[in-house]
């Protein structure tokens, strides 16, 4: 069974700028807690990400999946998973809602099913710090490229 999971946060930033750190997937490594490396398969006539494979690694455990893209820029940008041993499914998503005040609200949601059975408690825990880690670190990787 799949589990979902989302998280918004306000970020003090113009749009275009968290939309481009958040694109930028072979970046991820910098400022994306967990995310061990990232390679992009594949991009689209745009230059953006059209497929990328992640290592990622948290509580111990290490995973490596591939991802591919859709994007509704500048409004939303969305992955499937194409690959992996250790999920049946991996769907998340970025929005951001500009409020027309220099905020922009960015929404993260991620729903991740296992093919290996895992406690409630630890899924719940993981899925916490995912979504922190990926508004968190989105909003510093924009502050630190704003200064």
């Amino acid at each position: 069974m799949a589990d979902q999971g989302q998280g918004s946060k306000v970020i003090s930033a113009p749009v275009d700028q968290l939309w481009q750190v958040a694109v930028e997937v072979d970046r991820y490594p910098e400022w994306a807690g967990d995310v061990k490396s990232v390679t992009v398969d594949e991009r689209d006539d745009a230059g953006r990400p059209a497929r990328a494979t992640f290592t990622v690694g948290s509580f111990g455990l290490s995973s490596t999946y591939t991802v591919a893209y859709d994007y509704d820029e500048p409004r939303s940008f969305r992955w499937h998973l194409v690959q992996s041993h250790e999920m049946r499914r991996l769907d998340g998503e970025y929005r951001f809602d500009d409020r027309g005040d220099g905020t922009v609200e960015v929404t993260y949601t991620l729903t991740v099913d296992l093919k290996i059975p895992v406690i409630g408690m630890i899924k719940r825990k993981a899925e916490r710090t995912i979504i922190s880690h990926a508004l968190d670190g989105l909003r510093k990787e924009a502050e630190r490229r704003n200064r």
